[in-house]
């Protein structure tokens, strides 16, 4: 009888260890670094992700922060391997006119400060190509795709399903 025991415990545990691996795979917590998404969420806002859920307009998504090239962003990751922002256009979207001036803006050269001051050059729609995503900070100051122009949706991590902050926010 006691070997039966045994069985159970070993039993239980592999199936325990098949749970949290099965969730890892699937969800994952992280903590907002930065004011980019105020007022939705603030600086230490932890925020639960779904790897598995299909990214949406108008959905928050998280990307891979060394997916994205400059020595700003590389040295950030260091603090916070994630960035936190709101999709706003897919493939076959029109690119918002905020975005534009990125798209007319050489690989490598310096955003103009402060972005807004950017204004648009009138020409035809733009839609974002296959492959390609829009993203924007909630806040007018993030650094977004205003700056980076499109970036490839295979950067997104998973989709923000939950924002886990404490109650006495």
């Amino acid at each position: 009888m006691s070997q039966m025991w045994l069985y159970v415990v070993i039993a239980a545990g592999v199936c325990g260890l098949a749970v949290v691996l099965a969730v890892r795979r699937s969800l994952l917590i992280v903590t907002v670094a930065g004011a980019s998404m105020e007022p939705t969420y603030r600086d230490g806002d932890r925020l639960l992700v779904s790897r598995r859920r299909r990214p949406v307009v108008g959905a928050v998504v998280v990307l891979r922060q060394a997916a994205l090239a400059g020595a700003a962003a590389a040295a950030a990751v260091h603090r916070n391997p994630y960035l936190v922002k709101r999709l706003v256009a897919l493939p076959g979207d029109a690119v918002p006119d905020a975005v534009l001036p990125a798209l007319d803006r050489p690989a490598g050269t310096e955003v103009p400060e402060p972005l807004e001051a950017a204004a648009p050059a009138p020409r035809a729609a733009a839609l974002v190509p296959a492959g390609s995503m829009v993203v924007l900070g909630d806040s007018p100051h993030s650094v977004d795709s205003r700056a980076w122009g499109l970036l490839p949706l295979r950067h997104v991590v998973g989709v923000v399903v939950a924002d886990l902050r404490t109650a006495d926010r």
